[in-house]
């Protein structure tokens, strides 16, 4: 969906996209993504194979992208 908006105080565009699904990358080692308009949300999940310590690195992300990252153990 792009709306463009017109009033008196200036003009400004609207574009929202669909919601990505959510994938499940626990079996892949490495992910590559990309952003089609603004406030898009990229969903993963991740179930560990076994007990231990995990790595998560990001790179060549944008300015101003914002990265959340959630941690659940149902322990």
């Amino acid at each position: 969906m792009k709306v463009t908006c017109r009033n008196g105080r200036g003009e400004y565009t609207l574009q929202r996209g669909k919601q990505q699904p959510t994938v499940d990358i626990s079996a892949f080692h490495f992910i590559h993504d990309h952003l089609y308009y603004k406030q898009q949300e990229n969903r993963y999940t991740f179930t560990v194979p076994a007990d231990g310590n995990y790595r998560i690195q990001l790179a060549n992300i944008p300015n101003n992208l914002e990265v959340m990252l959630y941690v659940y153990n149902s322990l």
